[in-house]
């Protein structure tokens, strides 16, 4: 489930980024003008922030997996101890 959680944020960040590319070449098809400047302030900083984003939302999926599974185990209850209690203590006598 956390891999899942982790290339859905990924998918979202992907999509986020390239959604505005993607709007300007549809934009585009129909006619409308993009200044040249606009495709290059896109291209120059909101693709960079995809890429240095995704290398984050690994390293913190990897480290949140990793605590999950680093937990300290808990006491088993009462109830399944009680046959290993009562076995010990009538085989002594």
């Amino acid at each position: 489930m956390s891999v899942a959680i982790t290339l859905f944020f990924v998918v979202m960040t992907d999509f986020c980024c390239w959604c505005p590319i993607g709007i300007m070449g549809v934009v585009s098809r129909y006619g409308v003008k993009i200044p040249d400047d606009v495709y290059a302030w896109v291209m120059v900083f909101v693709l960079p922030i995809n890429a240095a984003i995704n290398p984050f939302l690994y390293t913190a999926s990897a480290v949140w997996r990793k605590r999950r599974k680093i937990r300290p185990p808990t006491a088993p209850p009462i109830k399944q101890m009680l046959p290993v209690i009562t076995r010990t203590t009538t085989a002594e006598n």
